[in-house]
């Protein structure tokens, strides 16, 4: 008569075990850094004007919003001066629409829709980056939002293709 030892594979169990909750611990851990740490530990470089230009000409912008929880926008930044901005989160969403230029070495925008409050009033603020992330401030030395650009094509920014 064979007896089976089940000894092994309640130990072999427990170490997988182990080594999830484990690797949960540290993918929340990585889920939940704080913005401004990540920021302090990679050290942006500000963007010339030059670079803003070059960066922002007709590009999708993914971005997470640090003004308010939870906030997520795509912008279309074209290369012809005007932008338009898809942002959401919990409460509210809305579309706003504008130009941008270059100024000083900030990128400086002008609402044209979408925020009553803010309309034709400019604004310009840094750029900075680092690695493949673009970060843009609040006068009050705030982070803004953390941008993630990819490319468009030219007839993307062409009127009605927004």
């Amino acid at each position: 008569m064979t007896i089976f030892n089940a000894e092994p594979l309640r130990l072999f169990s427990r170490a997988v075990t182990e080594k999830l909750l484990c690797l949960c611990i540290l993918l929340s851990s990585l889920a939940l850094a704080d913005p401004a740490e990540t920021l302090q530990k990679t050290k942006p470089v500000p963007l010339t004007g030059k670079e803003i230009r070059q960066a922002f000409a007709n590009v999708r912008d993914v971005a997470q919003v640090q003004d308010e929880a939870r906030t997520g926008a795509v912008n279309t930044w074209c290369a012809n001066g005007h932008f338009i901005s898809r942002w959401r989160n919990d409460k509210a969403s809305g579309v706003v629409t504008g130009t941008w230029r270059v100024k000083d070495d900030l990128r400086c925008i002008t609402i044209q829709t979408g925020l009553v409050s803010r309309a034709g009033k400019e604004s310009c603020n840094p750029i900075f980056r680092s690695d493949k992330k673009f970060y843009t401030y609040n006068s009050d030395g705030s982070v803004h939002g953390i941008h993630e650009l990819f490319a468009l094509s030219d007839a993307s920014c062409e009127v009605g293709n927004d």
